[in-house]
């Protein structure tokens, strides 16, 4: 007959007394019930105030009959289920919650009402941000997600790789796009854009050592790999921090998560040299000119404060950007005939597209023209990561099967935070 001895652990002192402390505790009967008024009152006082604000307001597009069309939709999902099956009706219904709770969280008239004053008051007198904005030093303000990408876990731990849900690994999709690009005749240089702490930890925080660029540690062993693959890149931190030691000046906006005019005119003049020295053109050159056109905005971060007052506490910036022109005098105009693709994100736009209130005519692809004295083919997404633009490229071809047919080069320029972060999955170009 088999026998087993049980061992007992003992419990150590502390948690035997917590254990015996959270045993013995005892909530009247009125306590428990005005707890559970409270609690109740709060979660009804959300959607109680705003029926109230839909019906002072008929011409607004009123969050309960979204709940309502919510409901119906979930209603219909048995038909769905015998036709889509079961996970492919969880994942429809699981984001049509998830879109219902971000809209309500973002229109709510409390939200509206109360979040803006709380939110200076955290600001103006305890010193605190938000969930995405971070407060730096003398005004300077940071992007969550940039913090978590060089202070977090290393992007290409195997455990890191292995916990996430998405397509973690860059360099699969990389060496695709490399292949597909090889194929047609074209060659592919990563660009991968540093964010803010990385060149500017001492405006955060006063012991950051100002004279080294910080990066996540799976960084070098990223770009070691590009290498031993044979994926050309510039990684622009090295010229980027030898400019800031030598003039003093910032690279990044101070309330905005993108470089300057002049850290960007610096990156886009290194990657005219690398295209020179990668590719014989065929074309001949055409004359490009720079105007200087100053502009003044506000950052993005400032916005995701979401402050009321908050021009008093960060007040605009003022930039000057070189608008790209042609011989002629007209504005700059993406060419998909032309020699060179950046593909892009926000870093490339910040100075091309007004819609995010830096100016227009002045970005990466318009300065990779003056600098190289050519034309620039641009496709590049202000929202969606790396992985955006790459669909976007996928579509122009869909579109245009010629769209790369001059094309010798490609720059697939990318925020290195979406190493850490972003959906690296494969996207075939057809």
């Amino acid at each position: 007959m088999n026998t087993r001895t049980v061992v007992e652990t003992p419990i150590p002192e502390r948690e035997a007394q917590a254990l015996r402390e959270v045993g013995t505790t005892r909530i009247g009967p009125w306590t428990a019930i005005l707890l559970s008024f409270a609690v109740l009152g709060t979660i009804s006082a959300v959607p109680l105030f705003q029926a109230l604000a839909d019906l002072r307001n008929p011409a607004a597009d009123r969050l309960a009959p979204r709940l309502v069309r919510l409901a119906s939709d979930a209603a219909g999902t048995v038909t769905l289920l015998r036709t889509s099956g079961f996970l492919a009706v969880n994942r429809g219904l699981q984001d049509a919650v998830d879109s219902f709770e971000t809209r309500v969280e973002e229109e709510s008239i409390l939200r509206d009402r109360i979040l803006p004053p709380a939110q200076r008051v955290l600001t103006d007198f305890l010193g605190v941000g938000n969930e995405q904005a971070y407060l730096g030093r003398e005004g300077w303000l940071f992007y969550r997600e940039d913090f978590e990408h060089v202070a977090g876990r290393a992007f290409l731990d195997v455990e890191a790789l292995e916990d996430s849900e998405r397509s973690a690994d860059p360099l699969p999709a990389i060496r695709e796009l490399q292949a597909e690009l090889a194929r047609r005749g074209a060659a592919l240089v990563i660009l991968p854009t540093p964010v803010k702490p990385t060149l500017h930890p001492e405006r955060f925080a006063a012991r950051a050592n100002p004279r080294a660029a910080l990066h996540n540690r799976s960084y070098p062993e990223f770009l070691d790999r590009l290498r031993s693959s044979g994926v050309e890149f510039l990684d622009p931190s090295a010229p980027l921090l030898e400019a800031k030691l030598r003039s003093g000046e910032p690279l990044f906006l101070r309330s905005d998560t993108h470089w300057t005019p002049e850290a960007m005119d610096l990156v886009a003049r290194a990657l005219a040299d690398r295209a020179n020295h990668l590719v014989a053109w065929n074309r001949p050159r055409r004359e490009f000119r720079r105007r200087e056109t100053p502009v003044v905005g506000s950052g993005d971060i400032t916005a995701m404060l979401k402050m009321s007052h908050i021009e008093r506490r960060f007040p605009s910036e003022r930039v000057v950007t070189s608008r790209v022109v042609g011989s002629d005098g007209r504005s700059w105009r993406s060419s998909p005939d032309a020699e060179l693709l950046v593909l892009g994100d926000s870093f490339t736009n910040v100075y091309s597209d007004p819609g995010l209130g830096w100016g227009a005519g002045a970005g990466l692809a318009e300065q990779l023209s003056f600098h190289l004295q050519r034309p620039v083919d641009r496709v590049a997404v202000n929202a969606g990561g790396a992985l955006s633009s790459r669909q976007a490229l996928a579509r122009a071809l869909e579109g245009d099967p010629a769209r790369l047919g001059a094309t010798r080069i490609v720059v697939y320029q990318f925020a290195a935070r979406e190493l850490s972060t972003g959906d690296w999955q494969v996207v075939p170009l057809p």
